[in-house]
């Protein structure tokens, strides 16, 4: 799960850097802004298949070909919003996103703590967050904003240490072993 989790931050990270290091690419990107509309839907359309039709997770090489769509997809959106930031503000997100990732997976490997048990409530937070963000939209508040992006922050880090735990399995709840590309992508998308 992790090498898998790994070449998708890879193939993430080198999108990111081409759209930052190859202006003509950042040039490309902008002017056909429609195309991250694009790959935004496909990711949508990507994850419902594999969570809502977990065969097509389970079965080679469709899971495969699955995750590397949604991978290329998100990844060509992560670096067309990234183009529009300044580089060393994306490469300082970058570098605490990491060390937070690093951080919070080694505390889900070694607490006593059992986050498996908290799906439901994890839930109903995020659909708070999201229609939170929705109403953020028409407000147009920059306090508001920075409060949903510390929610946002705050929930997927939780998030992060739940599916670490359901990998890593010594929990009440855990994926099964053929589940390697549904649990990969969950932690990618966390």
């Amino acid at each position: 799960v992790y090498l898998i989790l790994t070449a998708q931050l890879i193939v993430t990270t080198l999108c990111v850097l081409i759209a930052f290091l190859v202006e003509p690419v950042r040039i490309f990107q902008r002017r056909f802004s429609w195309i991250a509309i694009v790959t935004s839907v496909i990711t949508i359309i990507v994850l419902y298949a594999l969570a809502c039709f977990r065969k097509l997770a389970r079965s080679v090489p469709t899971n495969y070909i699955l995750l590397t769509v949604l991978t290329l997809a998100e990844s060509y959106t992560i670096s067309f919003i990234a183009s529009y930031y300044d580089p060393n503000t994306v490469l300082i997100a970058f570098l605490l996103t990491s060390a937070i990732v690093v951080a919070l997976t080694l505390y889900a490997i070694f607490t006593r703590t059992d986050f498996t048990t908290c799906g439901g409530v994890l839930l109903v937070l995020g659909v708070g967050l999201a229609l939170g963000a929705i109403v953020g939209i028409f407000l147009r508040s920059k306090v508001y904003t920075m409060i949903i992006a510390v929610i946002s922050a705050i929930l997927f880090g939780i998030y992060l240490v739940f599916d670490t735990q359901l990998v890593i399995g010594k929990n009440s709840r855990a994926y099964s072993i053929d589940d390697y590309i549904f649990a990969a992508v969950n932690l990618y998308m966390d």
